[in-house]
């Protein structure tokens, strides 16, 4: 198991963990303030509004772990742009809206969609999509 796997099963553990928390303090905090409530609907409702809570914070702090970065060198691997000229060697090439030096180790001609395969500092290496 690779350390980033590693580091999303403790976190999907610890949102676990706080939801057995939330429930745990909830029948305490419920059952220290108002003792009727204990096995009452109203106890229900709120534990589950909790729950609910809880949850849906889980899943958008999840999904922003799992989301792919957009900005930095990470971002920009993967990326779709269209060559505006030549690229033998080196060319140009329009890839979200901004025009890069790329370099490719083909021929590429313009108007063919290329694939951003790596990041040299301000450049790009592109490949054709096909």
């Amino acid at each position: 198991m690779s350390p980033v796997e590693k580091g999303r099963l403790l976190k999907i553990l610890g949102v676990l963990a706080l939801l057995v928390a939330v429930n745990l303090l909830g029948i305490w905090w419920i059952d220290l303030i108002v003792p009727s409530w204990r096995a009452g609907w109203r106890f229900f409702f709120l534990l589950v509004l909790a729950n609910l809570a809880l949850l849906g914070v889980a899943l958008a702090v999840l999904t922003a772990w799992i989301r792919r970065p957009v900005t930095g060198r990470e971002g920009m691997l993967g990326q779709e742009g269209i060559a505006i000229s030549p690229i033998a060697v080196e060319g140009q090439a329009k890839i979200r809206g901004e025009i890069w030096s790329v370099s490719s180790d083909e021929e590429i001609q313009p108007e063919q969609v290329v694939v951003v395969v790596e990041v040299q500092g301000i450049y790009l290496k592109v490949k054709s999509k096909e």
